[in-house]
């Protein structure tokens, strides 16, 4: 398909209403708002996908380790099923959105489903109710669930893009409901205590459906059993233990997971858990899918030396900098590191310090914090950091960190996904894309 006539699709789906309503509207919904947006979600899905109720589903939440969760759960369900797969933010392209056995959606079929199944339906509701003028989030999803039916699928995995209770993923009537874990992020969203937010992750868990967590904390556990105890949804707690050479102790056996890390061994026996007990599947072909089962840009090695990792609170860089002690111990490590402007940088870069020989600040073109404020938080970390220096672009970051590094020394590039997406996308029109087709109100993460 011409890269041009697909750019203007895309441009279709960032901002439905500003084609259908006239004028671009930043919509930043209230509470309220979000919930009438799920209901009108429903009912769109309802009235112009029949039959996507259908399709069995595991709804995926949490702070951390979601998107890999349900990563893992759905290679081990592509290995017996045609298997569905939501998650956001994408890295490259916004088809990786929408996955068929965790591959993309093709720019054809992308075309064709919004097209004809979605915003011809939209041009029609919206005559009756401009409510149906569905914004970027809930065209994603409607667009997935056309494309499940188009092509068959019998299982789909959906990553909440954001807390839960209020997400438009919460339309769902899944098979299970598994949360991740709960730690402060998107504070401005989602509220500013551990409570504020669990209450939004937990808000996914439906009427009698089992609920799966690894989660350890007490005060968020807590608040995790009254909402499945109010509903009568039953409650298990998943355990991850270490097996040797990165292996994960399960059930008495030790699984090989071709995601690294101790955070990973937690996401995988949770989605090893439902595919399992939920699903049915056999562990041959369990053990087979978490032996290869790789997602992009979680401690990914995209070419030797060379490693990329969205991690953008502090959860997540201290379980990266747990993963780069175990598997990078040895090597001289180069960090290159962007940001966004609201995350707290001495918090987020703490972590990483007892891992870093050298580090590289930068930004994203799109809300990128300055990294000369980056530079001055690693400084004040303490007279023990590692030295550091700002280079603006992350491409030209990326290729000095490569130099510093040397031979037999490895580059990690971490932060936000569009510091990640500017260092690494191969294709440069689709880069241009992402940096000006943000939706309102979603933002990297």
């Amino acid at each position: 398909m011409d890269q041009g006539n697909y750019l203007e699709v895309v441009d279709r789906i960032y901002d439905l209403p500003g084609h259908l309503l006239g004028g671009t509207e930043v919509f930043v919904p209230t509470p309220e708002q979000r919930l009438e947006r799920i209901r009108v979600t429903r009912e769109f899905l309802d009235r112009t996908v029949p039959g996507w109720r259908e399709v069995r589903t595991v709804h995926v939440a949490g702070t951390s380790g979601k998107g890999s969760t349900a990563w893992m759960l759905a290679a081990m369900l592509s290995r017996r099923y045609r298997t569905g797969l939501v998650t956001s933010p994408h890295l490259f392209d916004i088809r990786e959105r929408i996955r068929i056995d965790l591959e993309p959606i093709s720019r054809e079929d992308l075309v064709r489903v919004f097209s004809d199944r979605v915003e011809a339906p939209c041009r029609r509701l919206v005559e009756e109710d401009d409510a149906f003028a569905l914004r970027f989030p809930e065209v994603i999803l409607a667009c997935a669930f056309a494309h499940f039916l188009d092509v068959g699928v019998t299982w789909a995995v959906v990553e909440v893009a954001l807390g839960g209770r209020l997400d438009q993923t919460n339309v769902l009537e899944p098979q299970a409901v598994a949360i991740t874990n709960v730690s402060l992020d998107h504070m401005h969203q989602l509220g500013e205590s551990i409570e504020e937010i669990a209450h939004h992750k937990a808000g996914i868990i439906k009427n009698g459906v089992p609920v799966y967590t690894t989660e350890g904390n007490g005060t968020v556990l807590s608040i995790i059993r009254q909402e499945a105890a109010s509903v009568g949804a039953p409650l298990h707690l998943v355990r991850a233990d270490a097996g040797p050479g990165g292996t994960l102790r399960f059930r008495g056996t030790d699984w090989t997971l071709a995601m690294r890390g101790n955070h990973q061994r937690h996401n995988a026996a949770l989605g090893l858990t439902i595919a399992l007990d939920v699903a049915g599947l056999a562990a041959t072909d369990c053990r087979a899918a978490l032996a290869t089962a790789q997602m992009p840009a979680r401690f990914q090695e995209v070419r030797p030396g060379l490693y990329a990792d969205v991690a953008h609170n502090p959860a997540k860089t201290r379980a990266l900098a747990s993963t780069i002690s175990e598997e990078l111990a040895g090597r001289r490590t180069v960090l290159v590191v962007g940001m966004t402007d609201r995350k707290e940088a001495p918090e987020v870069l703490a972590p990483l310090v007892e891992v870093a020989d050298a580090a590289i600040f930068t930004r994203s073109r799109y809300r990128g914090t300055d990294p000369s404020n980056l530079l001055a938080a690693w400084e004040g970390l303490g007279a023990g950091v590692a030295p550091a220096q700002v280079v603006d672009r992350p491409r030209e970051a990326m290729e000095t960190a490569i130099e510093l590094a040397g031979e037999g020394g490895a580059v990690v590039v971490t932060g936000s996904t569009f510091v990640v997406d500017e260092a690494l996308n191969p294709e440069a029109e689709l880069l241009e894309a992402n940096a000006l087709y943000v939706p309102p109100g979603e933002g990297p993460e």
